[in-house]
């Protein structure tokens, strides 16, 4: 009876995963560059990030992509979304770039208080925010990403991504 209640246990799971896999598919995003992240503000907005400044956009739940105003070649990591207008992005040696208007372009925000390579960003809202990368490297803002400052941590291994909630 055991034996039966095992082997039919493991046909439903191998049959449940078979038909949920079955409802994958592949989309073009029309790029030659190396993609490193992609995040939703609802489910038909969003925005992919990648090498060389990489920045596409989706207003139709992905089935299509479009380049975005991004004028950087900077290797972007990670984005977060503050509001349906405000988003942030992350790289390599400390960069971090903002769009006001849901990512169509985007602007630098100079020195984010580290060169290290930042991993991941997650801002709480349109203020604050969090990156977090290379050699336990924190930084924070609460202004928008005008400033940030290093946040000290016990840490010397790299963080590759945070989420963070409220500040």
């Amino acid at each position: 009876m055991k034996k039966a209640i095992l082997v039919f246990f493991i046909l439903i799971t191998s049959i449940s995963t078979l038909h949920a896999q079955s409802s994958w598919f592949v989309i073009p995003s029309n790029t030659l560059k190396v993609l490193y992240n992609v995040d939703y503000y609802d489910a038909n907005n969003g925005l992919l990030v990648g090498e060389a400044g990489k920045v596409m956009r989706t207003t139709n739940a992905g089935a299509s992509w479009y380049a975005t105003n991004f004028n950087f070649d900077y290797y972007l990591l990670d984005l977060s979304y503050a509001s349906s207008n405000v988003v942030y992005v992350c790289g390599l040696f400390g960069k971090v770039c903002k769009s006001t208007d849901g990512g169509e372009s985007w602007f630098d925000l100079n020195q984010s208080a580290t060169n290290n390579t930042l991993y991941g960003i997650s801002f709480v809202d349109n203020n604050t925010g969090y990156a977090a990368g290379q050699y336990g490297t924190v930084i924070k803002t609460t202004n928008g990403g005008q400033s940030w400052t290093l946040q000290q941590t016990p840490i010397w291994w790299d963080i590759f991504d945070c989420h963070f909630f409220d500040a």
